[in-house]
């Protein structure tokens, strides 16, 4: 049945996109949008996001190691509320993160942009880019950031929000 319909939507796909008397569509990108820039992911970050899990392969000198927080074990693993980040549409992003009694114990904020499948986010002098997807109301995030501040982006970062 799942290979009929997936079947009977390919071919619909193709019929539609072969009509001659067609006209392609272009969509306008809005305005200060630059050249490249994947829309939706865009539309898709703003609002509030929560951490669930992640994983930080940490490259060192003295052999690698891994951290890991599996999903459900957020506030066991680092004694703190799933991390809240905000994206707002002026390109800015705020994240808020709370001790286990729900109290603000710091505040990030910085800017951010999309570009492609890549999300950028800057603060206080740093730059962190993640490929970035987004299935339904959860995003997951990879790529190389200095998690031990040794001044190299060579920790492999992975980690997974979901949207409020």
């Amino acid at each position: 049945m799942m290979k009929t319909i997936a079947f009977a939507f390919f071919a619909l796909v193709i019929i539609c996109s072969c009509d001659p008397g067609k006209k392609e569509e272009t969509t306008k990108l809005p305005e200060n949008e630059e050249e490249g820039t994947h829309y939706s992911l865009k539309m898709d970050m703003l609002g509030e996001w929560r951490n669930t899990s992640m994983k930080v392969k940490i490259n060192a000198d003295k052999g690698d190691s891994i951290i890991n927080v599996p999903e459900g074990q957020w506030e066991e693993r680092l004694k703190i509320k799933p991390i809240r980040t905000t994206f707002k549409e002026d390109g800015t992003y705020t994240s808020e993160y709370r001790d286990l009694e729900d109290v603000v114990i710091m505040t990030r904020t910085g800017t951010w942009s999309v570009k492609g499948d890549t999300l950028t986010m800057g603060e206080e002098g740093n730059t962190y880019s993640y490929a970035t997807r987004i299935v339904g109301n959860e995003a997951v995030f990879e790529g190389y950031i200095d998690w031990d501040e040794d001044g190299q982006e060579d920790d492999l970062y992975w980690g997974k929000q979901q949207k409020q």
